[in-house]
């Protein structure tokens, strides 16, 4: 009976005094820091908008390093959405070509998004009246 109370005792005392101490003793530190990942230019996305000169036609390039699913919206001036389509991990680099040969002026919206940075451009469509002037001489 004396040894049995002993070993309770022993017990006790034992997970007394692992529980006592505070929770970050019983892990090793290591004193080597780990660089804590942050967002740089390696993890973002990049939109880029180029008119093709004497047509109505705009390539988007969507550059994508980190790879994310983003979110493409191409909007009306009436904010109506015309195309709104997801891109997946798959790729670094996406391009899509948009033809407003038939599309009413105003100011055209396409948002990009990861859910966590939003790009917005903007398409400025006129169209502009070219008259024929003629000329008459007399000799």
């Amino acid at each position: 009976m004396k040894n049995l109370v002993k070993a309770v005792a022993v017990i006790l005392a034992a997970l007394a005094s692992t529980f006592s101490q505070p929770s970050f003793a019983a892990f090793k530190h290591n004193p080597v820091h780990t660089p804590v990942k942050s967002c740089t230019a390696e993890s973002s996305f990049s939109v880029e908008l180029k008119a093709q000169p004497n047509r109505e036609v705009i390539f988007l390039t969507i550059k994508n390093p980190g790879r994310k699913n983003l979110s493409v919206t191409l909007n009306a001036p009436d904010d109506f959405t015309i195309d709104n389509f997801c891109t997946g991990k798959k790729h670094d680099q996406l391009d899509k070509t948009y033809n407003f040969s038939e599309a009413d002026e105003g100011v055209y919206t396409i948002v990009v998004s990861d859910g966590v940075q939003t790009i917005k451009k903007q398409i400025k469509l006129e169209h502009i009246i070219v008259r024929s002037v003629s000329r008459l001489t007399v000799q």
